[in-house]
């Protein structure tokens, strides 16, 4: 994917979920955003006076103390800002009280599923209540957004369920009383949120495998889905094969408000911009529910006695909020009616709940960072979110929370800038908390199942069919995999199979290894060192005789096999595509490279027409009635360099078939190399490739020999020369050419050790280099000014590693010509290698040039532009080799 990025995808419904459009903001008759005053979240300053003003200053041009009539305005409009600023917190706390109240009642009835629960059901639901109110206060008070909104949240519900209704499996196999059991059901979650809320948050997402967590929200969104069917229709759903059971004309019948209740819910959330929408759908359904009722004569009772309504248990009306802590059934210390020994078997489970909240308040975070205007420090709101959690533990109703962050969005377009839309969210969950009577047998039951099951399809939504369109098909795979194994084996035991898979997935990934074949370009290799047309014409003929072959990836005892099969086969073809030549006669020398397209077709000799064109002695090598011409051809020895550049490692097995690689090559009549030759890099050995060629060319007389001292004329040759049957040996007049652009130049004496320009320093001077050598080094990381002040500024822990490129220019060559044209300071180091001489133009002679003779300064550019289109060229193609590599 830097950080690891998670796709955009979200983690939950209720917490991803966005309110309000973010094209539709909220106007409210005195809010700044409808006046477009500096409070509104979507405007910014104008300029510097605006923002001075923002920040308290005084504006430009103003007086510093305004006069009394200045401050007596001043005063009066501060009153309506101050009102606006109020009324629009106390409308958002107002949607937001709306819309949590009725979640939190479905959270409630999914926590406590168990059957076990349902007796006192009205009493566990204040208890989350309370919780919620406190997740809120904890971040009023702590978060460094006052639009922040944090609840009790959906993310981790299914392991809070699993635990509890492990510790109710344990507690009855050891035959504790019911109140004794909730008693240590209470303790346990409370604990584990405790500990989540301990331990640091920040970072801990970095090690959850993407498909991991995807699998388990797609069973979390299934589970809720699941859960949402069972309150609506009264019928257990929880494997595939129990929901057979909803093939009967009641549970249909209930089951059909609670799906047109979800489908209200979508269309309001697609179609309908303003914000009010789903809280007016949310207190309109239980509206539409009671004017049924009486339309049709029946009355609450009727309805419960049908099944529409939860019944009323013992004690509801017996509620007292201060009473609360009873529950825990606590009489001595330490207490002796918890049953600890259920606590150990929750460990697996407490990891994974870590984990997941982790995981979702990372993602809560990163989302409301990604839509608000202001910088948010992440570790500091994962601080808030673990000390959120902690103290509902130390309330003694801990269930894990976060950041809602569609609320905590909504809130900010709202210009929420004041504690109050906490206070008011806070407020109502504490009054529903504290009534004296269960607010669940007041609501239908298709209303919980309506929202439950809305949560689940949504979650369903994101990350079994939206999340298949934005990561890769393994990791989507693997997604459904760990969502199969979660309902197959259970919480623990899916997700450990789902980290099982992804590490193994890893682990394949990193040790295979790709071999990519493929030629390279002839003269390339010498960009650094003028090729004449002679020159390139014999590379041009041997180019089929180098192959490269790439490797990346870790080479181990299992990839090593394909490897050397893959190399032979590759010299195998390579050996069968050369023209005039046996296989049982050719040498393979040197180095290589490797890859993964398959092998490329390798071209043959120019026709012997063509050749004898340009050669005379062409007869030589190629010459039919020559009795040696093959024998001379098959002296070249073929080339295979294999780069490991990108080999991440190499165990002791896998060096070992370097062995076996060098006897099979003998079993096949080919006479590998005694020496094992090692360059730098790729270009060295493609260079080292070609300069054999070269040498047996002039051994053949092909070639002239190379001259240590090259006259202008012969330089001027070297880099204009076209085939002579094209143009003719006096197309160009190269002695007059030289004698004309000789005028403009100056003879600079090399010694050996000499720094002609350094990194930096003004690029006034084009050098040409007679004799000798130069090297130049450049880090094309530190290539532009630019490029180097930027680099200084970052931290020495995130500075890109620097590799640092050495080009060696013999006689004919141009130094420095880059920079040159380009007006810039010079961005490499030359230095003398060798003792020699060079032409010199400076920047003013090459300006009086185009004055005074144009022609030679057309001369001049031509040369400069096949310098470049070289350089170019041998660019592009180690550019193809490494994207090839990857």
């Amino acid at each position: 994917m830097a950080p690891k990025q998670w796709p955009q995808l979200r983690g939950s419904s209720v917490s991803a979920r966005r309110i309000t459009h973010p094209a539709a903001p909220v106007e409210l008759p005195t809010s700044p955003l409808a006046r477009g005053g500096p409070a509104s979240p979507f405007s910014s300053p104008a300029g510097p006076q605006a923002a001075a003003g923002a920040a308290g200053g005084t504006p430009a041009g103003q007086d510093a103390l305004p006069s009394g009539p200045a401050v007596a305005r001043k005063a009066a409009a501060s009153e309506p800002k101050h009102a606006g600023r109020y009324t629009r917190a106390a409308v958002a706390g107002l949607v937001n009280a709306v819309i949590a109240l009725p979640l939190q009642l479905s959270f409630a009835a999914i926590i406590f599923r168990d059957p076990f629960f349902h007796p006192m059901l009205g009493s566990l639901v204040k208890l989350v209540f309370l919780s919620s109110a406190i997740h809120q206060i904890a971040f009023v008070g702590l978060s460094s957004l006052p639009f922040a909104v944090g609840q009790v949240q959906d993310v981790g519900l299914i392991f809070i369920s699993s635990i509890a209704s492990s510790v109710v499996a344990q507690c009855s196999e050891a035959g504790w009383t019911a109140e004794n059991t909730l008693a240590t059901v209470l303790m346990a979650v409370t604990a584990a949120t405790g500990i989540v809320g301990a331990l640091k948050l920040a970072g801990i997402v970095q090690y959850v495998p993407l498909p991991v967590v995807g699998g388990y929200l797609c069973f979390v969104g299934y589970f809720c889905l699941a859960a949402g069917v069972s309150l609506a229709s009264g019928v257990q759903v929880a494997t595939l094969s129990s929901w057979a059971q909803l093939a009967n004309a009641d549970a249909l019948l209930k089951l059909a408000p609670a799906l047109a209740m979800v489908a209200c819910i979508i269309l309001v959330m697609h179609k309908i911009r303003s914000p009010f929408a789903l809280p007016a759908l949310l207190l309109a359904a239980p509206c539409v529910f009671y004017g049924v009722l009486h339309a049709s004569g029946l009355t609450l009772q009727d309805a419960q006695e049908a099944g529409w309504v939860s019944k009323p248990q013992e004690g509801d009306g017996e509620w007292q909020f201060w009473q609360a802590w009873s529950l825990y059934n606590i009489h001595d210390f330490p207490p002796t009616n918890i049953y600890w020994r259920a606590m150990p078997g929750q460990a697996s489970k407490l990891l994974a709940l870590y984990f997941i909240v982790a995981f979702g308040s990372s993602m809560d975070i990163a989302a409301i960072q990604a839509d608000s205007p202001r910088d948010l420090d992440y570790n500091s709101e994962l601080v808030t979110v673990g000390l959120s959690n902690l103290a509902t533990a130390a309330a003694g109703v801990g269930f894990t929370g976060s950041y809602i962050f569609s609320q905590t969005l909504f809130s900010m377009r709202m210009g929420v800038d004041t504690p109050l839309m906490g206070a008011i969210v806070t407020a109502a969950e504490l009054a529903v908390f504290a009534v004296p009577f269960n607010v669940m047998a007041f609501l239908p039951n298709f209303y919980f199942g309506g929202l439950t099951a809305w949560i689940g399809q949504d979650i369903l939504k994101d990350w079994l069919f939206i999340a298949a369109k934005r990561i890769s098909a393994v990791e989507y795979a693997l997604l459904l995999a760990t969502f199969g194994l979660v309902m197959a084996a259970g919480l623990e035991a899916g997700i450990a199979a789902g980290i099982v898979l992804a590490a193994l997935h890893f682990a394949y990934s990193y040790s295979r290894v790709t071999m990519t074949a493929f030629t390279v370009v002839p003269s390339r290799s010498g960009a650094g060192k003028l090729r004449t047309f002679d020159q390139r014409t014999v590379l041009d003929m041997f180019a089929a005789r180098i192959t490269a072959v790439s490797l990346s990836g870790y080479l181990f005892f299992g990839s090593s096999v394909k490897v050397l099969n893959n190399v032979v086969e590759i010299a195998a073809s390579t050996l069968e595509m050369q023209p005039h030549v046996e296989p049982s006669t050719a040498q393979a020398s040197a180095p290589v490279l490797v890859g993964k397209q398959p092998r490329a077709q390798l071209s043959g000799l120019p026709s012997e027409g063509t050749l004898a064109k340009t050669y005379d002695n062409v007869d030589k090598l190629v010459g039919s009635k020559s009795a040696s011409g093959g024998s001379q051809l098959a002296k070249v020895a073929a080339a295979l360099a294999e780069s490991p550049r990108r080999v991440q490692g190499l165990d002791t097995t896998a060096a070992r078939s370097f062995v076996t690689l060098h006897n099979k090559l003998q079993h096949m009549g080919i006479q590998a190399s005694p020496t094992c030759f090692w360059f730098p890099t790729m270009d060295a050995g493609c260079h080292y490739c070609e300069e054999r060629f070269l040498s047996v060319a002039v051994a053949h007389g092909l070639l002239a020999p190379p001259a240590r001292c090259l006259s202008l004329a012969q330089v001027l040759h070297a880099h204009l020369e076209l085939p002579r049957c094209i143009l003719g040996e006096a197309a160009v007049d190269y002695r007059a050419a030289a004698a004309m652009l000789a005028r403009f130049t100056r003879k600079l004496v090399l010694r050996a050790g000499d720094v002609l320009f350094s990194v930096g320093s003004p690029a006034d001077d084009l050098f040409l280099l007679e004799s000798g050598s130069v090297v130049c080094r450049v880090d094309f990381a530190l290539s532009s000014v630019a490029s180097r002040a930027q680099l200084m500024a970052l931290p020495a822990g995130t500075q890109p590693h620097h590799a640092e490129h050495t080009i060696k220019c013999a006689p004919g060559s141009l130094v420095g010509e880059i920079d040159f044209l380009l007006q810039r300071p010079r961005s490499l180091v030359a230095v003398v290698e060798a003792d020699g001489g060079a032409w010199v133009i400076s920047r003013q002679a090459f300006e009086s040039m185009a004055v005074q003779d144009p022609g030679s300064l057309v001369l001049l550019q031509s040369i400069i532009l096949r310098t470049t289109s070289l350089t170019a060229a041998h660019a592009l193609e180690a550019l193809e080799r490494s994207s090839h590599s990857q």
